[in-house]
């Protein structure tokens, strides 16, 4: 009984939702036009703002000077796109040390890993990480 009436709550919100969406869609653009205040935060949250950080930081941390280091690099970008398509998951070229650690864009700080591996990561230390994943699977299964 309690299931249904959650069901048919949800139900009357989504139906009063859409009967009011113009509405509703007219009130937020009216306090829109007239709240400079809140046009000016809109303007300033970049979607890309993380992204261009990493990139700044990129380029000022950037060690890879030689024309040998860039070749490296590059391969390491080609390795990763080869194991794509060969092995079905994607691949990615992480930071051992990451930016955001103060980790050099170097080729001693650069490794080819999998994106699931390299996204459960985060900002930790690679040679921390693996460590960290054993501990909490032996702490979940005590």
């Amino acid at each position: 009984m309690r299931k249904r009436n959650q069901i048919t709550k949800a139900m009357r919100s989504r139906a009063k939702a859409k009967a009011n969406s113009t509405r509703t869609a007219a009130l937020k653009q009216s306090y829109y036009n007239s709240n400079k205040a809140v046009r000016d935060v809109y303007a300033k949250v970049d979607s890309n703002a993380r992204a261009a950080q990493y990139r700044a930081n990129k380029t000022d941390n950037n060690y890879i000077i030689t024309e040998l280091d860039r070749f490296v690099e590059q391969e390491m970008y080609d390795l990763a796109m080869l194991r794509s398509k060969h092995t079905g998951f994607d691949w990615e070229v992480d930071h051992v040390i990451p930016l955001s650690k103060d980790g050099h864009h170097s080729i001693a700080n650069i490794q080819v890993t999998t994106m699931s591996w390299n996204r459960a990561k985060g900002n930790r230390n690679a040679d921390v990480f693996p460590y960290l994943l054993t501990y909490n699977y032996a702490r979940q299964t005590i």
